[in-house]
């Protein structure tokens, strides 16, 4: 792959010259198709009353995280028969910090999501003791540590890789981070989550670590189920 012109030296451009294979166009679009057929399953499950409660409790989980574990694990088979490793994907350490401190502040600062920052101050003893029942503990992995890896290997590993192997970063964040927008099914989030998802690719990007990726995306993730622990105290 030929060096970015306008990235002046990206990490993640540069360690694709050293013969790591490249994603196919194929794999981008079957990519996008099982994670399309999966969340219509799970819109499908929903109409049908199948699952009728989407609140805490272990069956609410499942139904709500497998399309994203199996969506992650359906990359990491085409990585695999790509002869990707993990490090290939950006499983590895980088010395760089700050490019994922400056993506988790827009990620903060992209729209109404940031006021889970406000709701810190407002959590009390009582509220506290809610983080340490089973349903809302299996809530908190889910947000904070699964949906963060899986997303991440789905949308920057495999889409924004893709994607930047053909083309310039702006055009290639930029419609990845719209895609992963678009995955969590909401209008008022679609702008903010698209400037946070441009926000990790530059990270992913500048650092060729998927890890400055994961980590915004878990902080931020962290914020929101504290909101939600407080919106239900």
């Amino acid at each position: 792959m030929t060096q970015d012109p306008t990235a002046g030296g990206v990490a993640l451009a540069a360690s694709s010259e050293k013969s790591v294979p490249a994603w196919r166009g194929r794999d981008l679009a079957l990519g996008l198709v099982i994670l399309s057929s999966l969340i219509a399953i799970q819109a499908l499950l929903f109409a049908t009353g199948v699952w009728s409660d989407r609140g805490l409790g272990f069956r609410a989980e499942i139904y709500r995280f497998f399309p994203t574990v199996l969506t992650g694990y359906g990359v990491l088979w085409m990585a695999r028969r790509r002869g990707m490793t993990l490090g290939d994907l950006g499983f590895n350490r980088h010395p760089i910090l700050w490019p994922a401190f400056v993506a988790w502040l827009v990620a903060m600062l992209s729209g109404p999501i940031f006021i889970g920052l406000l709701s810190l101050a407002s959590i009390g003893s009582g509220r506290f003791r809610l983080l340490f029942i089973p349903a809302v503990l299996m809530l908190g992995v889910g947000m904070v540590v699964i949906a963060p890896v899986v997303e991440e290997i789905t949308f920057r590993g495999l889409l924004f890789r893709g994607l930047r192997q053909r083309w310039p970063l702006p055009p290639a964040a930029l419609l990845s981070g719209l895609v992963f927008a678009s995955f969590h099914l909401s209008a008022e989030t679609l702008l903010p989550l698209t400037l946070t998802g441009i926000a990790v690719a530059w990270a992913y990007d500048r650092t060729g670590s998927i890890w400055a990726a994961i980590l915004p995306h878990a902080g931020l993730n962290a914020l929101v189920f504290l909101k939600l622990v407080t919106d239900r105290a």
